[in-house]
């Protein structure tokens, strides 16, 4: 079965703010503001097709945890 990503653009002169919703879910993911260029729009695109490679807190942390460092993931809202 073939899987469907809705991808919403807010789109300005100078950025592109991303956000992405699985068909099916109930809420969307917010992957942040891009520079307003096609090159920025296709990295992330090719970002976004390899959704296990996304650099979200927890992958992160996961990745630095594998390599000896310590980390800790922490809700923007929280700082």
């Amino acid at each position: 079965m073939k899987k469907v990503l809705y991808v919403g653009l807010e789109v300005h002169k100078e950025s592109i703010v991303v956000a992405t919703a699985p068909q099916g879910d109930t809420e969307a993911q917010l992957h942040g503001k891009i520079v307003g260029t096609l090159d920025a729009l296709d990295k992330r695109i090719k970002m976004m097709e390899k959704p296990d490679l996304e650099p979200c807190g927890h992958v992160i942390y996961w990745h630095l945890k594998k390599r000896g460092y310590e980390c800790q993931v922490i809700a923007p809202s929280l700082v």
